[in-house]
């Protein structure tokens, strides 16, 4: 999933855990899979994860 940076600035709310990132790593290595998160580049945000199938 990508994004290109440009909509509108999502408010960020005080009620999360702020582990989201560390979350997703987490679960993505539970299965064996690897994953990329953070800023592009050109803009906007990355968040890639392969997953085996097997």
């Amino acid at each position: 999933m990508t994004d290109t940076g440009a909509g509108a600035r999502a408010s960020r709310s005080a009620g999360g855990s702020g582990l989201g990132h560390v979350g997703m790593r987490e679960r993505v290595a539970a299965v064996g899979g690897r994953i990329e998160i953070g800023p592009r580049d050109r803009g906007g945000y990355l968040v890639r994860a392969w997953l085996p199938t097997t």
